[in-house]
């Protein structure tokens, strides 16, 4: 029997957001914080309670090694009879930097990390002090990067700092910006410069692809730091289609340009195409019958480089193989020939 549940996928595609009339203001960061073991090493270690929303090939500067499935072939979809096929409406989530004064913002970020000077604005970012140096770029997640190359050249000496050392450095950074710290994962890892610790924004228990990294030298000092100021806004009431209709939408025009993205691969050897003996071109594709369908949650990068977190299926094929695929009404969906960022 299948059947339709609620969870969270994600990937990473190309589109924009349009028609959508409600949005209520929700989640900000959210989540708890999970416990950390990091052995001693270059090793990553990160919180085991915690997936990773899956990262597709979607994007013109991705390569087919980001994919989770990389090297996939192109997949054609059909949908098993049981398979649910019942609309609903769920919400989705956007990055907004309404509120936020870039201004102060980069202020209270000087302050934070004890960089002095009079901000010096442009059309494109502010910047703060000389070395060290913050800069603050006004763009659709107000990014924002910081250097000390004094730091950076004192990092190899002493004494490395423990994991819970560099995880109370960049908490309490990030505490003086507004984080909220019960919504992030951490991940620690050795680097050259010291310990990085990176804090991944969650969303429904998931790592989005948004995150802020501190390195910590081994003299205690932050050697680097990256981050974000914009928040997540919740979007409610998307509607949503039935999971067979979003399944036989996927081979439609213009929908092909939203294709099902992999998010896992049975562990089986491909079959080896014959060779054409009849003159017909052959097109090497994988057929699955999907049997199962997922509603939750997936990223997507928009041409301005904003996320859009939006309702998506996260489908299972008879093969066992799991392919994630945009769930929203057409009228949640602009396909336009060369989409130009703006504010909105």
């Amino acid at each position: 029997m299948t059947r339709t549940r609620v969870v969270v996928a994600g990937v990473l595609a190309l589109m924009v957001l349009s028609g959508v009339a409600a949005i209520g203001w929700g989640l900000g960061r959210m989540g708890s914080a999970p416990t950390i073991v990091v052995a001693a090493g270059p090793v990553v270690e990160a919180s085991p309670a915690v997936t990773s929303m899956p990262i597709a090939l979607s994007s013109p500067s991705a390569t087919r090694d980001s994919s989770p499935a990389g090297g996939a072939l192109p997949v054609l979809l059909t949908a098993d009879p049981g398979l649910s096929d019942s609309p609903t409406t769920a919400s989705g989530y956007r990055i907004t930097r309404a509120g936020i004064d870039p201004q102060k913002f980069a202020r209270q970020l000087a302050s934070a990390l004890g960089v002095t000077g009079e901000p010096r604005s442009s059309n494109t970012q502010i910047v703060s002090g000389d070395d060290p140096q913050i800069t603050v770029n006004l763009d659709s997640l107000l990014t924002w990067n910081f250097s000390d190359t004094h730091a950076s050249a004192d990092a190899p000496v002493g004494k490395l700092p423990t994991r819970q050392q560099a995880i109370d450095l960049a908490s309490t950074l990030l505490g003086k910006l507004g984080v909220d710290l019960t919504s992030i994962d951490w991940q620690v890892e050795r680097v050259d410069a010291g310990v990085r610790v990176t804090g991944w924004q969650l969303v429904a228990q998931q790592r989005t692809t948004l995150s802020w990294t501190v390195t910590v030298g081994r003299s205690g000092s932050v050697v680097s730091a990256t981050g974000f100021a914009a928040g997540l806004q919740e979007v409610p009431g998307y509607r949503v289609v039935g999971a067979a209709f979003a399944v036989r939408r996927a081979g439609l025009t213009p929908w092909t340009a939203l294709p099902p993205v992999p998010v896992s691969l049975p562990d089986v050897p491909s079959p080896s195409p014959s060779l054409p003996v009849d003159g017909r071109l052959q097109v090497a594709t994988q057929h699955v019958r999907v049997t199962d369908a997922v509603l939750g949650l997936a990223q997507y990068l928009q041409p301005d480089a904003s996320v859009l977190i939006l309702p998506s299926y996260l489908l299972t094929g008879a093969d066992g193989s799991v392919w994630s695929l945009l769930a929203v009404t057409g009228d949640a969906v602009s396909f336009g020939p060369d989409p130009s960022p703006s504010a909105s």
